[in-house]
Formats: C-alpha cells, structure tokens, sequence
C-alpha cells in the first residue's frame, strides 16, 4: 500500500519531467502539512530514483519552516541531524552560509552539538534509515 508521497511521486514521474525544482516544491508542501517524514522520503528515496542529488536549496527547503517555530524545533533538529548524517558537506555549507538568518543558524548550531559533542566533519553519512548517500 503507497503512501500519500509515493502515489504523488509515482505519478510525478510517470507523466511529467520533473527536476529538482518541482521536488523542492513538493518538499515544501509536506513540510507545511506537517508531514515531515513524507519530505524526508522525497529527498532520501524519490530524488534518488531520479538521480537528483539534495543540494543547498533541498537543505534551506526542508529546515527554514521547522526554525521558523520554536514549537517545530524539535523536528528541525532531527532533519539537521538526519541531513547531516546523510550530506555533510550541504550542512556544513549551511553552517559556512552567513546569510542565514539567526534563528536558522542556532537550530543549525543547537542541533549539531546535540550529536553528542560529536564533530560534524566526523560523523558518517549513513541515515538511519539504512540509506546510502549518492
């Protein structure tokens, strides 16, 4: 039985050409529904399948509504997390980019030192849902 992102990605990819832009939309439009686990599914599972690589704008697309509420903090920090575990290099340029707003970089900030003082350049990009980067 599909879920509600993988009937939407399925027929995405049956009748359109989509490129990165549409599942940043799509991103956008689970995360603002609340359903943070269908935006991780695009990113980790339907991107792939196209052979789109997550980049800055996946990272900012996902991260920027869960910091805007401190109420989603929690959720942001887990996606930095999760991100970070799976693409790094996207996080650390994230960290690296000074025209974050201060809310973005403390959930950046917080989130990473919740990995158990561990250095983000150190952690293996391996998710917990068993995924490999590309």
């Amino acid at each position: 039985s599909y879920t509600g992102p993988e009937i939407a990605a399925k027929r995405m990819r049956e009748e359109y050409h989509i490129n990165r832009n549409h599942y940043h939309s799509v991103i956008e439009a689970l995360i603002r529904q609340g359903d943070v686990e269908g935006a991780w599914f695009m990113i980790c599972f339907e991107m792939r399948k196209a052979l789109i690589k997550p980049d800055l704008k996946t990272f900012y697309t996902i991260i920027s509504p869960l910091a805007s509420s401190s109420q989603l903090w929690s959720l942001g920090k887990d996606m930095v997390q999760r991100f970070n575990r799976q693409h790094p290099e996207i996080v650390k340029e994230a960290l690296n980019d000074r025209s974050n707003r201060p809310i973005l970089q403390a959930l950046l900030r917080m989130s990473l030192k919740s990995t158990s003082g561990t250095n983000m350049s150190t952690l293996h990009p391996l998710s917990k849902l068993g995924t490999r980067p590309l």
